[in-house]
């Protein structure tokens, strides 16, 4: 029998009067903790859900969502969490697809697109717990589906993943031990649990070690600042914009001493981040990472300080391989005039698209998971990300990375994030553009000012690009367009440049 919801019952078995769960509004303890899940798993039995029947979550992230999520492992089910902010379309679409036979809400409430599904409350399913949740664990095995999770969909719709027991539970043990996890850490948890970074990276790796987890329902630098000096935080993860937030709110009077592991994903870490971050909280380190929904959140991190590469993601977890090929599948020595598409071979790859067998044949070549992240790979293993493979920009005949380009933007002191695209150009085919986000809000400019900082970042462009990979076309915006996970929505930041762009031809 191999259930993950054995990660809660053993510390409530070891240590139940151990701090689980903390929020605004509530805090539990292990005991505490597993008894809602058990009482919550009756009620599911209660409703006649069977083993491998899928359930849906559509909460937000809060102590709610962590019962939900392990009562569907603990009655056998399968877990889809969905974003408690969904439209009909996205949420028909995800029902849909993950073939889910009820949804639990925190009241009940039918969201817009769930048609006539049953859709189950959690205060209802303990209220009704069939035996006050005495049953034990279902048995399951590691191969078996354990949770759904939606992809970002950032360049079109959003596709389910299937992640098995064993995948979640490789995700939380094998990459996080390198970091020497104890029981006395305290997490805080600001990115969404229904994405697989704040599931797989934060709760499930908390509930394992039997860590304290403290919710923030939705990122805010100062709360998230308050968060840490009030609970003694030791370890948070973010996106990079979170840390840029952090960076502009200031430290002020808090003690953050306490934290000390913190980890970097979604998106490339701007440079000079990293310094800034650490000058603003000095007990902290903060490492880069790399994963996804596919690979059940982070398979590669840097280490430690001693140990991390600037610009480097890191090398892989124990038992993760990783390896780069040329287009036609032929792999690539190592070193940076060698880049190819990543690919995957390991414990947390997951089990395929729910539904959809093109796109999980599609998806691998043989056993390795195909990213479409190209990169390249040093000879002792450190993976250097160049960009996606669908980002990639050709102008003129000339591939052009937009990640080098956005890395070389944000190195300026002046800019703090930024996007390049490829726009329609009659003779090269496409040319360079790119949205800058500045330190300094845009209100705050004069046009002067923006004239200035357009003409020092052409400048800047020009010492340290070649001279087909210089942004043609430059445009300032207060921000990026973002999932909840941080990662940049292509399509929409298209839209903003179309708006602003005139024609390159």
């Amino acid at each position: 029998m191999f259930n993950l919801a054995m990660a809660v019952s053993h510390t409530a078995q070891t240590r139940p009067h151990r701090l689980a769960v903390v929020s605004a509004e509530e805090s539990w303890t292990f005991a505490e903790l597993e008894d809602h899940i058990r009482r919550a798993a009756g009620g599911l039995r209660n409703a006649g859900l069977m083993p491998g029947d899928t359930v849906a979550l559509s909460l937000p992230t809060s102590p709610e969502f962590v019962v939900s999520y392990y009562a569907v492992l603990r009655a056998g089910l399968t877990v889809a969490p969905m974003a408690p902010y969904s439209s009909a379309r996205e949420v028909r679409h995800a029902l849909g697809t993950c073939g889910a036979r009820a949804l639990v809400t925190l009241d009940g409430s039918r969201p817009e697109g769930s048609d006539d599904l049953t859709v189950l409350s959690l205060s209802g399913l303990v209220e009704h717990s069939a035996d006050d949740g005495a049953e034990s664990l279902t048995a399951r095995s590691p191969e078996d589906v354990a949770a759904v999770i939606f992809t970002s969909g950032t360049t079109g719709a959003a596709k389910a993943a299937q992640l098995t027991h064993w995948n979640l539970w490789m995700s939380c043990t094998a990459l996080l031990s390198r970091s020497q996890p104890t029981a006395d850490d305290v997490v805080l948890a600001s990115l969404p649990l229904h994405h697989v970074f704040g599931m797989s990276g934060l709760m499930n790796a908390a509930m394992t070690w039997g860590m304290t987890l403290v919710l923030q329902s939705r990122f805010e630098a100062a709360e998230a600042l308050d968060l840490i000096e009030e609970h003694r935080v030791t370890r948070f993860s973010g996106v990079p914009t979170m840390f840029l937030d952090m960076i502009r709110q200031g430290v002020g009077e808090r003690d953050l001493s306490s934290l000390r592991h913190v980890t970097s994903g979604g998106s490339a870490l701007p440079p000079g981040v990293l310094e800034d971050f650490e000058n603003l909280i000095p007990s902290a380190t903060l490492l880069e990472g790399y994963g996804s929904s596919e690979t059940t959140s982070s398979v590669c991190v840097n280490s430690s300080r001693a140990r991390r590469r600037p610009g480097s993601v890191g090398t892989p977890s124990w038992g993760t391989q990783m390896r780069v090929v040329s287009d036609d599948g032929t792999p690539l020595p190592p070193g940076p005039e060698h880049v190819g598409e990543l690919q995957i071979c390991g414990p947390t790859v997951f089990a395929g698209y729910a539904g959809d067998p093109d796109a999980t044949s599609a998806a691998f070549d043989g056993d390795w998971l195909r990213t479409g992240d190209l990169a390249w790979i040093t000879p002792d293993g450190y993976v250097h990300l160049v960009d996606r493979r669908s980002n990639m920009i050709i102008r003129g005949g000339r591939n052009v990375y937009p990640a080098e380009v956005e890395h070389v933007l944000t190195s300026h002191p002046d800019v703090a994030e930024a996007v390049v695209l490829g726009q329609p150009h009659e003779r090269l085919g496409q040319e360079i553009a790119a949205l800058v986000v500045p330190r300094r809000p845009t209100a705050e400019l004069s046009t002067p000012d923006r004239t200035q900082l357009l003409e020092t970042l052409d400048q800047h462009a020009r010492q340290e690009l070649a001279p087909y990979k210089r942004p043609r076309q430059t445009h300032l915006i207060d921000s990026l367009p973002r999932t909840a996970a941080g990662k940049i929505i292509r399509p929409a930041a298209r839209s903003l440049l179309a708006e602003r762009t005139v024609d390159p031809a």
